[in-house]
């Protein structure tokens, strides 16, 4: 069974982006990390087809780079806030 992709029309796709923008306002509300990234021309997985697209290596670049960069960050807090054991 092959999907079939329609285009919305315009106004229902301002619509849907407004909703996930007010959801990642949400988000962004409770301190969990959020970036948001629009890829021109491409549907919504097309980060599965990152071996044959420039535009979804790229993506997945970007995704993986910005994963490890909050990972880290979310590290080095871990580490600040953990008790000293000689202290105790």
């Amino acid at each position: 069974m092959r999907h079939e992709s329609k285009q919305l029309p315009i106004e229902q796709a301002r619509a849907q982006m407004k909703k996930a923008y007010a959801r990642q306002s949400v988000i962004e509300q409770a301190q969990v990390p959020v970036q948001a990234h629009c890829a021109q021309g491409l549907n919504h997985g097309f980060l599965k087809h990152a071996a044959r697209l420039p535009q979804a290596a790229d993506g997945m670049a970007s995704a993986c780079a910005w994963l490890r960069q909050i990972q880290s960050a979310s590290a080095a807090r871990a580490h600040q806030n953990k008790p000293n054991r000689l202290e105790a």
